[in-house]
């Protein structure tokens, strides 16, 4: 969701250096098109320890920045800014921090996240350059790598798979019900059998996709979680047929790839963090408590319960026969 406002900065200042400080599970994401010149990765510490790690990362450069640009709304990382001797802060006036800020906007109601960031930009030109939503991009190197793995596996790429991502770091509360994505990688196995079945996460997932799958692969349905990194799982999505996702970060990327996408939403509002490509699809039950931010369902779990197999079904055919690959 930040590409766009990243490549309309660097279109605003094309001749300036742009650094971007970043978790190291994000860096390889970062390097997939976006136009800064470094990343500086800020490793996985406590808060306190972080804020100083950070702050003198940002020393540690052999220049001073003139300009900080904070998407993020924390107290921390405006901190951070301030003791590295950033000379100016650019930030939403948020998390009581308005202090260590230049120029603190008003966090806008009611904007789509993408809108937010570049409403940020509006404090540096009261008109910004047009910029196009779907910006990831996927090297040829990185596609050879996921070619060569992809065959170590015996998973050759002969036909464009159908990918599924039943997880969601944030908490259970944004998964759809396991014993429904079973039902749908059945249906699918089924209807498309010249296509593979991929189903990615991360480490974490494996044990989820697990039990979704009872634990064996079948008939073309492949357990991939915590055996591809972050950057070949995005090389797998940019090639895929069309990709089933909860609302979570590879639901993100799929879109900014510009793959054919449906996107499962539960707590949050698709309206202000929803897939906005033309290709995406979305299914949301606007139920009497959501938006909500819990991380897992304190009730029933109505927001995802609501979401039935057979219209996940109907939307997939639809999706793989008039826009899958």
């Amino acid at each position: 969701m930040l590409s766009r406002a990243l490549h309309r900065l660097r279109t605003l200042y094309p001749n300036s250096r742009i650094d971007l400080l970043c978790r190291p599970h994000l860096a390889e994401i970062f390097k997939l098109g976006f136009p800064v010149d470094r990343i500086i990765i800020v490793p996985f510490v406590k808060s306190r320890e972080r804020i100083l790690m950070c702050a003198s990362l940002i020393r540690r450069q052999p220049y001073v920045y003139d300009l900080g640009v904070l998407f993020t709304n924390s107290f921390s990382t405006a901190l951070e800014f301030r003791l590295a001797g950033v000379r100016h802060r650019l930030g939403y006036a948020w998390d009581g921090r308005s202090f260590l800020l230049d120029y603190a906007l008003s966090l806008p109601n009611q904007l789509h996240q993408i809108d937010r960031y570049d409403n940020l930009l509006t404090a540096l030109s009261s008109s910004l350059p047009p910029s196009p939503l779907n910006l990831l991009k996927i090297p040829d190197g990185l596609m050879n790598r996921l070619v060569l793995k992809m065959s170590e596996m015996g998973l050759p790429l002969e036909a464009a798979p159908v990918v599924i991502c039943p997880g969601a770091a944030y908490g259970t509360a944004k998964q759809w019900l396991a014993e429904r994505f079973f039902e749908v990688t059945e249906w699918i196995s089924a209807a498309f059998p010249d296509r593979m079945v991929l189903c990615l996460g991360g480490p974490a997932e494996r044990a989820l996709i697990e039990k979704i799958l009872h634990n064996r692969d079948k008939n073309g349905i492949h357990n991939l979680a915590g055996k591809l990194p972050l950057e070949l799982s995005l090389a797998l999505i940019s090639v895929s047929a069309c990709v089933l996702a909860n609302d979570s970060g590879l639901m993100h990327a799929a879109w900014g790839l510009n793959v054919p996408l449906l996107a499962l939403f539960g707590p949050n509002d698709p309206q202000m963090t929803g897939p906005l490509a033309d290709n995406s699809h979305i299914i949301y039950k606007q139920v009497a408590c959501s938006p909500c931010s819990h991380r897992h369902c304190p009730t029933d779990h109505r927001c995802m319960t609501a979401i039935h197999t057979d219209e996940v079904v109907e939307m997939l055919t639809s999706i793989i026969l008039s826009e899958g690959r």
